[in-house]
Protein backbone atom coordinates (compact mmCIF):
# COMPACT_ATOMS: atom_id res chain seq x y z
CA UNK A 1 0.00 0.00 0.00
CA UNK A 2 1.37 3.47 -0.85
CA UNK A 3 0.86 6.79 0.95
CA UNK A 4 0.93 9.88 -0.06
CA UNK A 5 4.30 11.22 0.00
CA UNK A 6 7.25 9.14 -1.70
CA UNK A 7 9.91 6.40 0.03
CA UNK A 8 12.29 8.87 -0.29
CA UNK A 9 11.28 12.06 0.78
CA UNK A 10 13.97 13.97 1.23
CA UNK A 11 13.90 16.74 4.64
CA UNK A 12 13.60 19.89 1.96
CA UNK A 13 10.57 18.33 0.57
CA UNK A 14 9.55 18.22 4.12
CA UNK A 15 10.01 21.43 4.74
CA UNK A 16 7.90 22.36 1.56
CA UNK A 17 5.16 20.35 2.58
CA UNK A 18 4.97 21.92 5.71
CA UNK A 19 4.81 25.67 4.21
CA UNK A 20 1.60 24.31 2.12
CA UNK A 21 0.47 22.74 5.14
CA UNK A 22 0.89 26.30 6.88
CA UNK A 23 -0.55 27.95 3.50
CA UNK A 24 -3.99 25.51 3.45
CA UNK A 25 -4.59 26.77 7.35
CA UNK A 26 -3.56 30.18 6.52
CA UNK A 27 -6.44 31.95 5.16
CA UNK A 28 -5.22 33.43 2.57
CA UNK A 29 -6.30 31.28 0.03
CA UNK A 30 -10.24 30.84 -0.66
CA UNK A 31 -10.93 27.34 -2.38
CA UNK A 32 -12.74 25.97 -5.30
CA UNK A 33 -12.92 22.78 -7.20
CA UNK A 34 -12.01 21.22 -10.16
CA UNK A 35 -9.24 23.38 -11.37
CA UNK A 36 -5.94 24.00 -9.83
CA UNK A 37 -7.40 28.14 -10.16
CA UNK A 38 -10.11 29.93 -11.25
CA UNK A 39 -11.47 33.40 -10.43
CA UNK A 40 -13.20 31.90 -7.10
CA UNK A 41 -9.74 30.71 -5.55
CA UNK A 42 -7.64 27.48 -5.23
CA UNK A 43 -8.00 23.91 -4.88
CA UNK A 44 -5.43 22.35 -2.61
CA UNK A 45 -3.49 21.44 -5.47
CA UNK A 46 -3.26 25.04 -7.07
CA UNK A 47 -2.14 26.26 -3.53
CA UNK A 48 0.77 23.90 -3.81
CA UNK A 49 1.71 25.18 -7.19
CA UNK A 50 1.39 28.82 -5.98
CA UNK A 51 3.79 28.36 -2.77
CA UNK A 52 6.11 26.04 -4.91
CA UNK A 53 6.75 29.55 -6.92
CA UNK A 54 8.40 26.92 -9.39
CA UNK A 55 6.60 29.28 -12.42
CA UNK A 56 3.98 31.25 -13.11
CA UNK A 57 0.23 31.32 -13.59
CA UNK A 58 -0.63 31.40 -17.22
CA UNK A 59 -3.42 31.75 -19.07
CA UNK A 60 -6.89 29.45 -18.16
CA UNK A 61 -5.27 29.53 -14.85
CA UNK A 62 -2.75 27.20 -16.08
CA UNK A 63 0.58 26.06 -14.20
CA UNK A 64 3.67 24.14 -16.25
CA UNK A 65 0.83 23.12 -18.52
CA UNK A 66 -1.47 21.72 -16.47
CA UNK A 67 -5.32 22.91 -14.99
CA UNK A 68 -6.47 20.35 -13.36
CA UNK A 69 -3.48 17.86 -11.76
CA UNK A 70 -0.02 19.00 -10.56
CA UNK A 71 2.54 19.23 -12.69
CA UNK A 72 5.32 16.87 -12.40
CA UNK A 73 7.85 19.37 -11.30
CA UNK A 74 5.39 20.80 -8.50
CA UNK A 75 4.91 16.92 -7.18
CA UNK A 76 8.79 16.42 -7.10
CA UNK A 77 9.45 19.20 -5.06
CA UNK A 78 6.44 18.26 -2.65
CA UNK A 79 7.94 14.36 -2.72
CA UNK A 80 4.08 13.53 -3.99
CA UNK A 81 4.01 9.74 -5.07
CA UNK A 82 1.49 11.57 -8.24
CA UNK A 83 -0.39 14.28 -9.87
CA UNK A 84 -3.84 14.08 -7.83
CA UNK A 85 -2.60 13.22 -4.50
CA UNK A 86 -3.88 9.70 -4.49
CA UNK A 87 -3.26 7.08 -2.17
CA UNK A 88 -4.18 4.15 0.23
CA UNK A 89 -4.98 3.84 3.47
CA UNK A 90 -5.62 0.09 4.76
CA UNK A 91 -7.88 -0.97 2.06
CA UNK A 92 -8.89 2.46 1.34
CA UNK A 93 -8.28 4.94 -1.36
CA UNK A 94 -8.06 8.09 -1.34
CA UNK A 95 -6.77 11.35 -3.06
CA UNK A 96 -6.24 15.25 -2.56
CA UNK A 97 -8.17 16.02 -5.27
CA UNK A 98 -11.13 14.02 -4.80
CA UNK A 99 -11.00 15.37 -0.77
CA UNK A 100 -11.34 18.91 -2.04
CA UNK A 101 -13.21 18.52 -4.84
CA UNK A 102 -15.99 16.39 -2.59
CA UNK A 103 -16.17 19.75 -0.22
CA UNK A 104 -13.37 18.87 2.88
CA UNK A 105 -11.93 22.68 3.79
CA UNK A 106 -8.75 23.15 3.34
CA UNK A 107 -8.23 22.49 7.16
CA UNK A 108 -9.25 19.65 7.22
CA UNK A 109 -7.04 18.54 3.88
CA UNK A 110 -4.35 19.92 5.67
CA UNK A 111 -4.17 17.78 8.45
CA UNK A 112 -4.99 14.80 5.95
CA UNK A 113 -1.86 15.36 4.84
CA UNK A 114 0.08 16.56 7.99
CA UNK A 115 -0.64 12.81 8.91
CA UNK A 116 0.73 11.22 5.86
CA UNK A 117 3.63 13.02 6.24
CA UNK A 118 4.06 12.11 9.73
CA UNK A 119 3.70 8.32 8.85
CA UNK A 120 6.39 8.39 6.46
CA UNK A 121 8.99 9.58 8.98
Amino acid sequence: MSGLFTNNITPEQIAHVKKWIAALRSGEYEQTTEVLKNDKGFCCLGVACDISKLSEWGLESEYLGETNILPVAVEEYFGLRNSTGSFWKGKNHFSLTGMNDDGMRFEEIAAVIEEELASCK
